[in-house]
C-alpha cells in the first residue's frame, strides 16, 4: 500500500493489477475511485512505461471526460481486463465523442 500526502491528510492508495501483471504501453478497463467516499467508476487506463518492478510509472493516465488523471492520484484502482482491439474500445463508450464536424473545423484553420 502506498501512502500519498494530499493537502493536510494522508491518502492510503490501493492498486490491484491484473493477475498476469501490467503490460507496458497498454490500455485496461479499470474500476477507479478518487477518495474513500467516492463510488467506483469504470475508466480506461493507459499504463505508459513500467518500473523495473512492473508498476506503471511514466506517461500513465486514466482517461476521464473532465480531465486526465495519473495513477498516483487515485484512492483505489482495480484492473478488470486489457482492452486489445478497436471494437472493444468503441463498445465501452466511456468517452464523450467530440461534436460532429470537430475535425473538419480544425482542418480549416
Amino acid at each position: 500500500m502506498l501512502l500519498i500526502y494530499i493537502g493536510c491528510y494522508v491518502k492510503k492508495q490501493r492498486i490491484i493489477p491484473p493477475e498476469s501483471g501490467w503490460e507496458a504501453q497498454s490500455w485496461y478497463l479499470v474500476e477507479v475511485s478518487w477518495f474513500p467516499e467516492n463510488p467506483v467508476h469504470p475508466k480506461l487506463f493507459f499504463t505508459g512505461f513500467l518500473t523495473s518492478q512492473g508498476q506503471p510509472a511514466g506517461y500513465n493516465f486514466i482517461a476521464d471526460d473532465e480531465r486526465i488523471y495519473q495513477i498516483h492520484e487515485v484512492y483505489y484502482l482495480k484492473a478488470i481486463r486489457q482492452v486489445v482491439s478497436q471494437s472493444e474500445w468503441d463498445a465501452l463508450h466511456l468517452f464523450r465523442l467530440p461534436q460532429e464536424g470537430f475535425n473538419e473545423k480544425r482542418k480549416s484553420k
